[in-house]
């Protein structure tokens, strides 16, 4: 499990892509979002990007070529109690 952004990430290293090299990057651009303000993510991965933004208000549209990223990205959602009425996959 990975911490990012207040945010906890499950995921199998084997089947998806992670570099927590980007948390600061990923900070520094949550941090520019206002509540109520739309966010694609059309890389999302797991996540890390897409729930920090969302759980600030943000409405997030998020997805990930990778079926086992997405899938794990919907199990994130749910594990950090994410409002799903701000994420669309």
């Amino acid at each position: 499990m990975e911490k990012e952004s207040g945010c906890k990430f499950k995921f199998d290293f084997s089947k998806v892509y992670w570099n927590s090299r980007l948390h600061t990057e990923h900070d520094r651009l949550v941090q520019l979002f206002k509540k109520n303000e739309y966010v694609c993510d059309v890389f999302a991965g797991v996540g890390p990007f897409a729930l920090p933004a969302a759980k600030k208000g943000a409405i997030v549209y998020a997805n990930d070529l990778n079926p086992s990223s997405h899938e794990w990205m919907k199990e994130n959602i749910k594990a950090n109690k994410v409002n799903r009425k701000h994420t669309h996959e």
